[in-house]
């Protein structure tokens, strides 16, 4: 997308080192953006999905608001400006169709949705190509499978209800690759004893379907939460679950251990499975990705204490050819990291855990190595409205593990964020580019100028209708040296950013959307570099 490419110039301020956390500051000179857009046209940008195409880009919102059936496409032209708005109906042999996800499967744009089947009190699940050119559909629906006992009784009556249960039991991924695409169907008329299972359905590039399968897992429902799963290029799919244990009730044992369990499209393959169950640790949070190797990657937070604490990092990697376990690590927090979350004195003695921390993100690079994001998140109540939160969202921990399971480096993004009502504004998003990982994160603009060492001389920044703020970018390099790049003021022309809301649109760009209250926008890039 070269016609997208802005550069941005940058002004160096200045640059030091304490204590290994490296810190860089620069002053964005110029943000070029599109120009002033007018219209009810935010909503798609914030739910839908952002597609490159040629020198433009395609927004997809999965459905309107008014028309459950409808899909709305907008495409900008390369000067960010909207140029087409279409409202695509769907149908399929004179019956409605619904819209559940919009994905890209090798470079070509696919709708998937669902047609009631009444006989089997279930759905029909459909793909329909969509021309980029066009914007419309390409051909006709393609059925792909049918979904039966959805639904205890067909209801006309409860349309809406029913649409919602048909969205929450049915999800799909693609493999890194985007060669290979997977479905899963909840089953959600299972009782608490009933034995576990879930239906899989894999297709390829060119929906031809691969295989079908309903795993049955050797858990009853209630012992047994889905957490994720993952396809990959050669279609073996990876499935990751919380298993409770029976009851256990006490701090010193966990109530429930992780399972990872892998599947093979092969007839009569028997899965593998991989316990996570340490004897003197609780794993609170666990994340799994696909290198570019194949190699299966899980990491998440630890705690010798309590569930909701964390002591340090856990890192574990699968070889895709021999399925064996390659590394399996615990590592702990350093005193210079507890420094950031807690009283020095405390961080010192090196046995603190840290308290409301929550995985936001696991990056795997070309070097095999990882980076695990982490932040602080609470929840409050009190004060003059004690019935409304208050959001509190705190520190960027970044973690770079090697590809041996050794964690390199820590580093530490410091901010404090809060909001009532919800937490739209607060928190953080992030985006790579090869080695380099890329934060957005809106902060008190006193705090700009310093250094991410002195911490503590940190303000607080309140994200309710506060404009005196500034849209940060922090590059985190291979090495963990850390660049601060101001990217907006969100105090100019009464304009504000949100981060959660930005949009990769290539290796290189990231699209920002800027906001006059409901219905006035524009959107800007930034070239990652």
């Amino acid at each position: 997308m070269k016609k997208l490419t802005i550069t941005l110039l940058f002004t160096l301020i200045t640059v030091f080192s304490v204590n290994g956390q490296s810190s860089s500051f620069f002053q964005a000179k110029e943000i070029v953006w599109g120009k002033k857009q007018k219209g009810n046209r935010i909503l798609p940008f914030l739910r839908g999905q952002v597609y490159p195409y040629k020198d433009k880009f395609l927004v997809v919102m999965d459905y309107t608001v008014k028309k459950m059936n409808t899909a709305e496409l907008h495409r900008y032209d390369a000067k960010l400006n909207l140029e087409k708005v279409v409202s695509l109906p769907l149908e399929h042999a004179g019956k409605e169709l619904y819209l559940l996800y919009s994905k890209v499967l090798k470079g070509k744009f696919y709708f998937f949705g669902y047609q009631w089947n009444k006989a089997k009190r279930g759905v029909d699940i459909y793909a329909l190509e969509i021309n980029p050119e066009t914007m419309n559909i390409a051909g006709k629906p393609k059925k792909l499978f049918e979904i039966s006992d959805l639904f205890t009784s067909f209801n006309p009556l409860n349309l809406n209800n029913m649409m919602k249960k048909a969205r929450a039991n049915i999800s799909v991924d693609v493999s890194r690759d985007s060669s290979k695409l997977v479905f899963q169907q909840g089953t959600p008329n299972l009782k608490g004893q009933d034995q576990q299972q879930f239906v899989f359905n894999v297709f390829d590039t060119k929906l031809n379907e691969l295989w079908e399968k309903t795993l049955e897992l050797p858990y009853v429902n209630k012992e047994f939460g889905l957490v994720g799963y993952l396809i990959n290029d050669h279609a073996d799919l990876y499935l990751l679950g919380k298993v409770y244990h029976k009851g256990i009730l006490s701090k010193k044992k966990s109530s429930y251990h992780y399972e990872i369990w892998q599947y093979s499209g092969k007839e009569n393959a028997v899965p593998k499975t991989y316990k996570i169950q340490p004897e003197d640790w609780r794993i609170n949070e666990l994340s799994m990705r696909l290198n570019k190797r194949g190699d299966l990657i899980c990491t998440g937070l630890y705690s010798e204490k309590k569930e909701d604490t964390s002591k340090g990092v856990y890192y574990m990697s699968v070889d895709r050819n021999t399925q064996q376990i390659r590394k399996e690590n615990y590592q702990e927090f350093d005193a210079e990291i507890l420094n950031y979350f807690m009283p020095e004195k405390k961080a010192k003695k090196g046995n603190g855990e840290l308290g409301g921390l929550e995985l936001r993100g696991l990056v795997t690079r070309p070097d095999g190595s990882v980076v695990l994001l982490s932040e602080t998140s609470f929840i409050l109540s009190g004060g003059s409205e004690p019935s409304y939160p208050i959001f509190i969202n705190g520190n960027i921990l970044i973690t770079n593990i090697n590809s041996d399971g050794n964690v390199a480096w820590s580093r530490v993004i410091p901010k404090h964020q809060s909001m009532r009502y919800a937490n739209a504004w607060c928190s953080f998003t992030y985006e790579s580019k090869g080695q380099e990982v890329y934060i957005l994160y809106t902060d008190n603009i006193e705090n700009f100028d310093i250094p991410f060492e002195d911490h503590k001389n940190y303000k607080r920044v309140g994200l309710n209708g506060n404009k005196k703020t500034t849209l940060n970018m922090v590059k985190v390099e291979a090495d963990g040296t850390m660049s601060k790049q101001l990217l907006y003021k969100n105090m100019k022309d009464a304009m504000v950013i949100r981060p959660r809301s930005s949009k990769k649109i290539s290796e290189n760009e990231l699209l920002l959307l800027g906001r006059w209250g409901i219905k006035n926008y524009k959107i800007g890039i930034v070239e990652l570099k």
